[in-house]
């Protein structure tokens, strides 16, 4: 069982970055950048590093578990290619305005406010 651990790992994080690469677009030089944003990235940075940092690696987990990253991985795909795609050519790493910016409400965004940050959080929590 510990294998399968493994592939749904390796195979739900990458999926789940996929659509942050596909659908980055070429956005114009902003206008306006927060570079606040970067402490955000840093958190996020941490919080991906910490289930790493125990030793709960070496255990073979439980089916339920497995069950449950299955789902969270899932969820977290769903919203990273949702969310992505409905930003399209506003989607960027950095947190900035451009001069044609607009403030997207239409797919996923009209259902969840951040589904790449809840997407971020499920990867989080389907690792633990």
């Amino acid at each position: 069982m510990r294998g399968y651990a493994c592939v749904i790992l390796a195979v739900g994080s990458v999926s789940w970055f996929v659509p942050l690469l596909l659908y980055r677009g070429k956005p114009a030089t902003p206008q306006k950048v927060d570079r606040r944003a970067r402490w955000g990235g840093l958190l996020v940075g941490v919080g991906y590093a910490l289930p790493w940092c125990t030793p709960y690696w070496t255990r073979t987990p439980e089916a339920w578990r497995l069950a449950v990253a299955v789902a969270c991985f899932a969820a977290a795909n769903a919203l990273s290619w949702a969310g992505a795609r409905a930003l399209g050519r506003h989607w960027r790493i950095g947190a900035g305005l451009t001069a044609d910016h607009e403030l997207v409400q239409h797919g996923i965004y009209s259902v969840v406010r951040h589904p790449i940050y809840t997407s971020m959080l499920l990867v989080i929590v389907g690792t633990c």
